[in-house]
């Protein structure tokens, strides 16, 4: 971090359309340095797919200086990213879970979502960083959750949510 108003968001990430969090990155960064925020947003994984269909997407996001893409599947080690970031950066538009959810569970990072979506309602119901609404009007709100962020969350959370748990759950249902 270059400054105290520097903050790093980091956005493992596919292409998909209901990946709103690439769909929302410029603006997110936009609506930070409004309020005196320098977000930076660090964008990893292969995009060629989605930027050929989303070309304005693409060209705002390879455009922007507070935005850095890392085009092309990148294998990082979470646990290392950790240290040097303070959220992830994630939303989907459908009622799916995002396994950065997990991740970031594992390695005590708060992420930053769109209530859009299921990941805006876990985010929220499990503590497990800040949900900012479609006009970013409580931005400066979900800030202040991010950096206030208690790790126990994570902790809270794994205990009870897991990919071993959720197939003890789906096994009482089979035959």
């Amino acid at each position: 971090r270059k400054s105290e108003n520097e903050y790093i968001l980091f956005c493992p990430t596919s292409g998909s359309q209901k990946c709103l969090h690439i769909k929302y990155a410029v603006e997110l960064a936009s609506q930070a340095r409004i309020i005196g925020l320098n977000y930076k947003i660090v964008i990893v994984g292969d995009l060629s797919d989605y930027f050929s269909q989303n070309p304005d997407i693409a060209d705002n996001i390879k455009e922007n200086p507070s935005i850095y893409l890392i085009d092309r599947y990148v294998d990082y080690c979470a646990k290392t990213i950790s240290n040097y970031i303070d959220a992830y950066w994630r939303s989907l538009s459908d009622q799916s879970v995002s396994f950065t959810l997990y991740e970031a569970a594992s390695v005590k990072v708060p992420l930053l979502t769109l209530e859009e979506g299921f990941m805006g309602r876990a985010i929220k119901e499990y503590s497990m960083g800040a949900v900012l609404q479609l006009n970013f009007t409580n931005i400066k709100a979900a800030h202040l959750e991010i950096v206030g962020w208690d790790k126990k969350n994570a902790a809270a959370f794994l205990h009870h949510h897991s990919w071993e748990i959720a197939v003890r759950q789906m096994l009482k249902y089979l035959p």
